[in-house]
């Protein structure tokens, strides 16, 4: 019953993905209705770089370190080694490894959920280090500048479903939204979406649990 109810799950996941894919937009309920996200525009990508130079020069003003310094700092007190450098690239490896594995197997094989297991894996786990390192580099000056770019991108791309007039009415408006969960939702609607990944693709720790002890009791 739990696969047939994960195999529905997965359909309908690449048909949302599909519908996203040929409209170039996603709709997605919020606090405040329905909202959609888009695809930026080539002028608004410019002025999005045109943010981003002016927010590294203002950091730079400021005396926050850049990533060049922050990386000498970081090496120096062995906050990141080549080791863990290593582990990034063997995880790396292992995915496309499993990857190959899976092309060659045959529609419906019983090891295929394995090797789908097997990848999960190993990306939990090189994501959980990309976040160890990307934490090293979260206050230079290039964070700050690549913060204010997708500030932004999401400002400009955010639109009231029904009508597709912008959410914010200014870039003021939306640094100035007393609502951060709200921000938050949809910040994360964005980058998914535009890196063609689902909405759910970061699922709660919770939701993960519920679903292994349901399985557990039809099993």
């Amino acid at each position: 019953m739990a696969k047939e109810t994960k195999k529905v799950y997965e359909d309908q996941e690449s048909n949302e993905l599909m519908t996203e894919i040929k409209t170039g937009r996603r709709v997605f309920d919020s606090a405040r209705g329905l909202v959609q996200i888009r695809f930026p525009k080539v002028e608004e990508n410019r002025l999005a770089d045109w943010e981003y130079s002016k927010v590294l020069n203002q950091a730079i003003k400021d005396g926050i370190p850049s990533n060049k310094q922050m990386t000498k700092m970081i090496e120096s007190m062995e906050l990141w080694t080549k080791e863990d450098d290593e582990k990034v690239q063997t995880l790396r490896d292992e995915i496309d490894k499993q990857i190959v594995v899976m092309g060659k197997m045959a529609e419906g094989s019983k090891n295929m959920e394995k090797a789908e297991d097997k990848i999960s894996e190993f990306r939990q786990e090189l994501m959980a280090l990309q976040q160890e390192r990307q934490k090293l580099y979260q206050n230079t000056a290039e964070s700050k500048a690549d913060e204010g770019k997708m500030s932004f991108l999401i400002y400009k791309c955010t639109e009231v479903a029904d009508t597709g007039k912008p959410f914010w009415s200014s870039y003021e408006a939306f640094k100035n939204e007393e609502d951060q969960n709200l921000v938050n939702t949809i910040a994360y609607q964005f980058i998914t979406f535009v890196n063609g990944l689902p909405a759910d693709f970061l699922q709660e720790p919770s939701a993960e649990v519920n679903e292994e002890s349901a399985e557990t009791e039809e099993e």
